[in-house]
């Protein structure tokens, strides 16, 4: 009898396991196509962010670009424009050079002029005082 009641309970117990085993197992099919659907919609939002930081790198790597070739332009415009001032110091100082030179030039002009003005007076003087 005992024995028999035993039995009874592990036949009980046995077809509660049996049951929720093939609860489970119909269960799986849907976790599986769950979990399947979860991550298919977790990846496509992966995707996305990824397009979207490919997108955005695209953006800045042109812009980066951008920036370059403005800044090579600039460096471009500045070297001319020193070449430029170099050039136009160069000319200033040649201008003045020259000036300055003409303006020795007149005033050695004048000293000649007045030395020979002043000779010519000597001579005079010397052939007056001479006839004396």
């Amino acid at each position: 009898m005992e024995l028999n009641i035993e039995r009874e309970k592990f036949q009980e117990l046995l077809q509660k396991y049996k049951k929720e085993h093939e609860e489970l197992q119909e269960k799986v099919p849907s976790l599986i196509h769950c979990a399947t659907k979860e991550l298919k919609s977790e990846i496509m939002l992966l995707e996305e962010e990824l397009g979207e930081a490919r997108r955005s790198l695209k953006r800045q790597e042109s812009s980066n670009d951008e920036e370059m070739e403005h800044l090579r332009k600039m460096v471009s415009t500045l070297d001319n424009q020193l070449q430029q001032s170099r050039t136009d110091s160069l000319r200033s100082e040649a201008r003045q050079a020259t000036q300055q030179r003409a303006l020795q030039l007149k005033e050695v002009s004048q000293e000649l002029e007045q030395l020979t003005q002043e000779s010519s007076q000597l001579k005079a003087e010397v052939s007056g005082e001479e006839r004396l």
